[in-house]
């Protein structure tokens, strides 16, 4: 794709200021431009908004009131969105690359680290385009 493509993001988090750092920060990343479509402080308000908005990347958190981020896989079983786990437990890293997770992120975030894993959510996006 070329350098103009916007990727769709949303960012599913419990947590106010984990949203706006992961903004600031997503910002900050001149070489992959990226529009954030909204933001979700709950599981069911990220469901509902991936469904609303068909983003092309979702940052989750797993640990969220009443529920566990791994569950967005109950109610996408292939999502045709990539998902970036972004959380401050590593205990959920193998689960959620098992469930074809495209990273895995620890709160504080690295903004190398965030490059990284953005990078590699847009070229598994560029490549199933290619397929098609």
């Amino acid at each position: 794709m070329e350098k103009s493509f916007m990727y769709r993001v949303v960012i599913i988090d419990d947590e106010s200021d984990a949203i706006e750092v992961l903004k600031k920060l997503l910002g900050s990343i001149q070489t992959i431009r990226t529009r954030i479509v909204g933001t979700a402080f709950t599981l069911e308000e990220g469901i509902s908004l991936i469904r609303n908005t068909s983003p092309d990347i979702v940052f989750l958190d797993i640990e969220m009131p009443g529920h566990n981020g791994l569950e967005i896989y109950d109610h996408f079983p292939k999502p045709e969105f990539r998902i970036i786990f972004v959380t401050a437990y590593s205990q959920y890293a193998i689960p959620a690359l098992k469930k074809s997770a495209s990273d895995y992120l620890l709160k504080p975030i690295n903004i190398l680290e965030l490059k990284e894993s953005l990078s590699k959510a847009t070229e598994l996006i560029e490549t199933e385009c290619r397929k098609e």
